[in-house]
């Protein structure tokens, strides 16, 4: 879940994942637009 001060690309990092991955896994149309308790599907190995 989105919490305040998080960035797709902070989020990227913290998940070791491409940004491109986490914007195609949740369809996002701009990963500049996300929103505090927006949640997020991800694919963690």
């Amino acid at each position: 879940m989105v919490k305040h001060g998080d960035t797709v690309s902070g989020l990227a990092v913290k998940y070791k994942v491409a940004q491109a991955q986490i914007k195609s896994w949740n369809k996002l149309k701009d990963i500049n637009k996300i929103y505090v308790g927006q949640k997020f599907e991800g694919y963690i190995k």
